[in-house]
């Protein structure tokens, strides 16, 4: 029964009913609750069925005569036996962020041999759900057809994981020495939440431990550069390399050229990690596309292996003469009250040189009081009190979600000047990776600066800066009255808004949020996009106010990014009507409108409502949220619903005057294709626009268009349909597009 079992599992490898993956990335998986020393690691490979809590694991005992002399040595009987822990903690059925398993015992084991390094064993288990949310089963350890070994009636119990971080707080030391006691129960040398191998963008030389003298003057470097110098140490190949074998937790010796990384534990989210850490440490732009394009060890190594005596990496003079010149030295303290100070804006045609300096000193680059700005940054955003952001906390697990992550990332870019990868928070997860990334370690303790009590006492905040803008706007819009509506917000996308010549503005689409637009490759370094959010977004039931009212709202926040125009304003989908309809309450202030930017919007005139079996449908099939249906947030249908009424309810005029718009269209429709899935049909017949959503589109001229912007109108076509144009691979022509469209005269 056992061995049919297992058979059946390795089955359904085939049609994705069981997951298989290596050694390296099981015990990855593994380091969110305990680190296992090297000879704990006995499944060298795992086929598992998250979904009923199976699981089978070939068995390949990695240790040496030197480990000891044991008639059947712990480490083997804990690495044949933890696949039972493996299991219930990867399993679907948890809520890994809420809750753990950790061990409560079992029943006996029996050996009819010792378990010894050579021999070629297979284990299996199935953890059945018991009362009191309690999960048991029996792991069987088989040689070839015999069963060898057996431990029975191991019993996991689920327990809170504040529970767990609080008798067995996260280890804040740097070696995995805890986790290598010898126990058939993983978790009794769990290490909860550790922190992982932080992505080294950006090492502070001057903060570390003994350093080279050259680099210690320097108080705070450039991220990139500061993992230039590296390249000298060897050829870029071996980096390659042993970065590979560090994320994959493989030892550089497994590397063979032959050897398929998609069987090494690459999947889609480590494939992104490990190129972003190319981009960091070797400074290459790293295709998304690297690990389809190069599927083996082999393949990669070539590639890489045509930069080996190349030009990539820049001089020691350069490097030097680019981190003095981008942080100018200064003995200013930073006032806790520049924290939340515009950043200044100035026409987007026009360099941003004027008003009040802003750009990074040593000191916001450093610390502000006695903790770094990062940290002051994280826990603002995130609502805690900063003694709550402690040096190992994972913020995914304290609650940072995707929209308050793009808040953050936004805040970090503003105010260090640096253009952060929208993965900096993946591959920096910890308050102590942030930080060390950005160069922002506190120093030891010195003598107070004579600024830091200003920290208490800020002078201004965004409420009164928007109250104003509010009051202005309110008189140049026929004396509507925005102050009783929440305000939007916005962060910073791409970009540093020090520098660039053109700011973008994206308007949020159905969805509400700006992460729509998080995938839009880098538009140049003349360029700075800000997302704004939907002040109504989580309570969409609010939002009543209409089109409109909602653009002068939006405009409030974009007037407090840029004072002055003319400017450049966009949207994807429902977000390019209501960039239509900001832009006309800028003419309406006699303010000047550069361009419009339409990413695949309907035409907002006679626009019919779209069905919500329709969105329904959408979220379903996975182009909505995460793509997870069963993570869709219980704000996002309800808010397309309320953005597709107030659409609706839309009577768009003419353009007051003539707006330079750029349209961009998809060629596919959602469901254009014989097979794709369709929504449910209906009695009624469906809307224009629904049927424009599903089916290949033909017509990529102005879409009605027209008759609201006037004549000056471009096109661009690209590939996809209307959800998958603003995720990779399509959204690199999206983001070619919009640049033809910036760089367009009229």
């Amino acid at each position: 029964m056992v061995q049919a079992q297992m058979e059946l599992l390795q089955h359904k490898t085939l049609n994705g009913g069981a997951h298989k993956v290596q050694r390296g990335m099981a015990y990855k998986l593994f380091k969110a609750l305990v680190n296992y020393d090297e000879k704990y690691r006995a499944m060298a490979e795992v086929v598992l069925a998250s979904g009923q809590t199976e699981a089978s694991a070939v068995l390949d005992f990695p240790t040496k005569p030197e480990d000891g002399d044991f008639y059947c040595p712990p480490y083997h009987i804990d690495g044949s036996c933890h696949i039972s822990g493996f299991i219930v903690n990867a399993s679907d059925l948890l809520d890994s962020e809420q809750n753990v398993y950790v061990s409560h015992g079992w029943g006996a084991m029996k050996f009819s041999r010792p378990l010894t390094a050579g021999m070629k064993l297979r284990n299996y288990v199935r953890m059945q759900p018991q009362p009191n949310n309690v999960s048991k089963g029996d792991v069987y350890i088989m040689e070839g057809d015999q069963i060898v070994a057996v431990c029975e009636g191991i019993k996991f119990q689920q327990i809170p994981r504040r529970v767990l971080n609080t008798f067995l707080p996260p280890n804040k030391g740097s070696g995995p020495a805890s986790a290598a006691k010898p126990a058939a129960a993983p978790v009794a040398a769990a290490r909860p939440a550790p922190a992982a191998a932080p992505i080294k963008t950006a090492p502070a030389p001057a903060k570390a431990a003994p350093a080279p003298a050259p680099a210690a003057p320097k108080a705070a470097p450039k991220p990139k550069k500061a993992a230039a110098p590296k390249k000298a140490a060897g050829g870029l190949t071996a980096k390659v390399m042993k970065i590979l074998a560090k994320e994959t937790e493989v030892d550089e010796g497994e590397l063979v050229d032959e050897a398929q990384f998609e069987n090494l534990g690459v999947d889609s989210l480590l494939s992104l990690t490990i190129s972003a850490v190319f981009r960091e440490e070797l400074d290459m732009d790293i295709s998304s596309t690297l690990f389809t394009d190069y599927p083996t060890v082999g393949d990669m190594k070539k590639y890489f292996a045509q930069f080996d005596n190349g030009s990539s990496t820049s001089s020691s003079a350069e490097e030097e003469d680019s981190d003095e010149d981008s942080i100018p030295p200064t003995d200013a303290a930073t006032p806790m009250d520049d924290l939340s100070t515009p950043a200044s804006s100035v026409p987007s045609s026009a360099p941003s040189d004027a008003g009040k300096p802003d750009s990074p000193t040593r000191e916001t680059l450093e610390d502000v009081g006695d903790v770094s700005l990062a940290k002051h940054i994280v826990a603002q955003e995130m609502g805690v009190d900063i003694a709550e952001v402690t040096d190992d906390a994972d913020l995914a697990e304290m609650g940072m979600d995707s929209l308050m992550s793009l808040t953050i990332l936004g805040e970090l870019r503003e105010k260090t000047g640096i253009d952060l990868p929208s993965t900096f928070l993946t591959t920096n997860p910890t308050m102590k990776d942030i930080d060390n990334a950005l160069g922002m370690r506190p120093k030891p303790k010195a003598a107070p600066k004579p600024a830091a009590p200003k920290a208490a006492a800020p002078s201004s905040s965004k409420k009164t800066d928007m109250n104003e803008v509010s009051a202005r706007l309110s008189a140049l819009n026929n004396n509507t009255d925005i102050s009783r509506y929440p305000n939007a917000t916005s962060v910073l996308l791409q970009g540093n808004p020090k520098q660039a010549t053109k700011k973008i503005f994206f308007l949020p689409d159905g969805s509400g949020s700006a992460t729509s637009y998080v995938s839009i490759p880098n538009l140049g370094p003349d360029v700075c996009a800000y997302g704004l959010n939907c002040p109504f977004m989580k309570n969409p039931e609010q939002w009543q106010c209409g089109i409109e009212i909602s653009a002068l709202v939006y405009l409030a926040e974009i007037k407090r990014r840029q004072p002055q125009g003319p400017y450049i304003i966009g949207g994807w989908s429902a977000g390019g009507v209501i960039a239509y309809s900001v832009a006309q309450a800028l003419l309406a202030a006699n303010e000047g409108v550069e361009k419009l930017l339409l990413l695949d919007s309907p035409c907002p005139v006679n626009l019919a409502p779209l069905p919500a079996r329709l969105h329904n449908f959408f979220n379903e099939i996975g182009l909505l949220g995460t793509g997870d249906p069963a993570k869709t947030p219980k704000w996002l249908l309800p808010h397309f619903s309320a953005a597709i009424r107030s659409l609706s309810d839309y009577d768009p005029k003419p353009s007051l005057r003539p707006i330079p718009t750029y349209a961009i269209w998809c060629r596919e429709g959602v469901a254009g294709n014989p097979g794709d899935p369709r929504p449910p049909p209906a009695e009624e017949e469906d809307p224009a626009p629904m049927t424009w959503l599903l089916e290949h589109r033909t017509n990529f001229k102005d879409n009605g268009w027209a008759q609201l912007c006037g004549d000056s109108m471009k096109f661009g076509v690209m590939g996809g349909h209307h959800f998958s144009m603003m995720k990779p691979p399509h959204a690199d022509d999206l983001g070619n597009l919009i640049r033809e469209g910036l760089d367009w005269q009229p």
